[in-house]
């Protein structure tokens, strides 16, 4: 299935803002998202350490470190007692610098938190401000793809290029509509066909069911070429930093 990557990044490219291909085309900074987990059961300590904890998360966003935080305030895994949950996408030039930055921050060094970091590769698509303020905040859930193996498979070049196309064009018009935002992709991981994350978009949705009724019925999903797993990040929270978001 090497022959997806060839008809498939050429429709993503295509579909790019300049911004967003000039990333591609970037060998740095990359992009990975963080997936955090706690570590103690004891809020006392939480509470010893949180408010500097916010203080140098803000500061990481303020430096282009971090970017696209979401933030649950009822999060349905890994909770505990009423502390939010945060998951958010940090840039660094490798993945050991990437674990660098995040093994220096309050929560990781008093053993609060731990973490897992996933590449996922340069961002395509942002998120469409105007018609998501117009509508309301909504909340959102991210899906993590990834390419099928399947080197038996009888999908003919011209069914991989409709599929692709139409991929693409359906992410675009839910994103137009403001039901996907933050689209992330690894060139690496499809190329390699090896399972790892290939694509990365969070759904805006009242529930889950509503989110999975929207990801079953992008032509990649209909067509068994990808599947994706499912998480809630609760709202939207921090971008990316601009000096007008003082």
């Amino acid at each position: 299935m090497k022959k997806i990557l060839t008809l498939l990044l050429p429709v993503l490219l295509f579909a790019c803002t300049e911004g967003a291909k000039k990333e591609a085309e970037s060998t740095s900074p990359q992009n990975f998202a963080v997936v955090w987990h706690w570590k103690t059961d004891n809020p006392a300590l939480i509470d010893d350490n949180i408010l500097n904890q916010n203080k140098q998360l803000t500061e990481y966003w303020k430096k282009g470190i971090i970017e696209n935080a979401y933030f649950e305030a009822d999060p349905k895994a890994e909770r505990l007692a009423d502390y939010p949950g945060i998951s958010f996408f940090i840039k660094a030039n490798s993945m050991g610098e990437a674990r660098e930055l995040l093994d220096n921050m309050i929560f990781v060094k008093n053993n609060i938190s731990e973490y897992s970091l996933h590449a996922v590769g340069p961002k395509w698509l942002g998120r469409n401000e105007e018609v998501i303020n117009a509508k309301g905040t909504a909340n959102s859930w991210v899906s993590v793809w990834s390419t099928r193996v399947d080197h038996n498979s009888k999908m003919s070049m011209e069914e991989v290029s409709e599929n692709a196309r139409a991929q693409s064009d359906l992410i675009l018009e839910l994103y137009n509509k403001g039901i996907i935002e933050n689209v992330y992709f690894d060139i690496e991981g499809t190329q390699e066909q090896n399972e790892v994350t290939d694509f990365v978009m969070f759904v805006n949705a009242e529930t889950e069911t509503e989110a999975r009724q929207i990801l079953d019925n992008l032509p990649f999903s209909k067509k068994n070429i990808a599947h994706y797993q499912l998480f809630s990040v609760g709202v939207f929270w921090m971008g990316e930093y601009t000096n007008s978001e003082n």
